[in-house]
């Protein structure tokens, strides 16, 4: 939830993959690797919800 408040409307990538994707700048890192951006695709009704 936390990577969510970081988010701003540009991040939001509505032309990329079928449903949109968010650019997650401050995202949290895995196995101790540390914080890391990636791209995350708009499922699960998320789409709907941010328009």
């Amino acid at each position: 939830m936390s990577e969510a408040c970081g988010l701003d409307l540009d991040d939001i990538k509505w032309d990329l993959g079928r449903f949109g994707k968010l650019h997650v700048r401050h995202g949290k890192g895995a196995r101790g690797s540390g914080p890391r951006e990636r791209m995350v695709p708009l499922i699960n009704g998320a789409d709907r919800t941010l328009r």
